[in-house]
C-alpha cells in the first residue's frame, strides 16, 4: 500500500503515471498504473522492476516486450 501514488517511469526516462492500486490475483503481486482504460498492470518482479524507492515514491520499470501493449518483439 506504500506504493500507491508513487511515480512510475521507464528506464529511458518516459513517465507512465502513478500507482493507483496493488493486486494479487494468485500469480504474484502487480501494480496498477494509471486509471480506467489507460491503466496497465505491471508485475512486481526483478525482470520488470529496475528501481523501487518506496520512501522516495518512485518506481523505474524495464519496458520488457509486450508489457505496455503493442508489438511483443
Amino acid at each position: 500500500a506504500d506504493l500507491i501514488g508513487a511515480e512510475v517511469s521507464l528506464t529511458d526516462g518516459g513517465v507512465l503515471g502513478r500507482v493507483t492500486a496493488l493486486h494479487n490475483f494468485g500469480g504474484g503481486d502487480m501494480m496498477e498504473v494509471g486509471e480506467g482504460r489507460e491503466s496497465v498492470l505491471i508485475p512486481l518482479t526483478p525482470d520488470v522492476i529496475a528501481t523501487l524507492d518506496v520512501a522516495g515514491g518512485k518506481v523505474v520499470v524495464h519496458p520488457i516486450p509486450g508489457l505496455l501493449g503493442g508489438d511483443s518483439d
